[in-house]
């Protein structure tokens, strides 16, 4: 059985390693930690990525029949948080910079959406499954001291055995 804690940990492992970064922070209230990617967009550009997983409060679903040990099935969701921005060179128009960041923002919500549906126990127990729901984006996100943002906000359905809703 698995812990909300564990998941959201094996969560930020398998999103790290989808996107090719460290392990995303866990309930990071705004984007902080920006990363400079030399790997995507045109040469010419500097794209900076930020991503965190936020948890949710969970849903108790059933409690599961048989054994000494009653354990219940549960569901969270947490959010992958998705932010991508690009920094303007000579010559770039508004366009430009909106249509480099949306497609690297949609690059990424199918990076992660592969990754979890290639394992959707994130590497945990066989009782624990996780699926992507559908991401909610959004452009021209204003965030303190960066520029325009192109967001994917990424909920993942995650059902789990644990010992009682507190797990």
């Amino acid at each position: 059985m698995a812990t909300r804690e564990e998941i959201l940990h094996a969560l930020a492992r398998v999103v790290g390693v989808a996107l090719q970064i460290p392990d995303p922070p866990i309930d990071e209230p705004e984007p902080s930690r920006w990363t400079a990617r030399a790997d995507v967009g045109p040469a010419e550009t500097s794209v900076l990525e930020s991503v965190a997983v936020q948890d949710d409060t969970p849903e108790s679903l059933a409690f599961v029949r048989g054994g000494a040990e009653a354990a219940e099935e549960l569901e969270f969701s947490p959010v992958v948080a998705f932010a991508v921005q690009v920094k303007p060179g000579a010559g770039d128009s508004t366009g430009d910079l909106r249509r480099i960041r949306r497609v690297r923002r949609d690059q990424a919500v199918r990076q992660i959406a592969d990754a979890i549906a290639a394992d959707p126990s994130l590497g945990l127990d066989l009782e624990t499954y996780a699926e992507v729901r559908p991401a909610a984006r959004d452009d021209d996100v204003a965030f303190p001291n960066a520029l325009p943002s192109a967001t994917a906000l990424i909920p993942v359905r995650v059902l789990y055995t644990g010992a009682d809703a507190a797990s």
